[in-house]
């Protein structure tokens, strides 16, 4: 993820980052990654599906 961060914000400045089509490029790559699908995964199920399933088990 790292790696693929720092490819794509190569030579741009904050404006050109902020920017809804950069951000939507940066998008579009990190899910053409296996490597980031993973961890788009994982994050999403530790950061929201396990606490909620934890507590609605009570």
């Amino acid at each position: 993820m790292t790696e693929l961060a720092r490819t794509l914000r190569k030579n741009k400045t904050y404006d050109q980052i902020k920017s809804d089509v950069t951000f939507r490029k940066w998008m579009l790559s990190g899910l053409r990654d296996r490597n980031a699908q993973v961890w788009i995964l994982n994050f999403w199920l530790d950061t929201y599906w396990k606490p909620r399933l934890r507590s609605e088990r009570g």
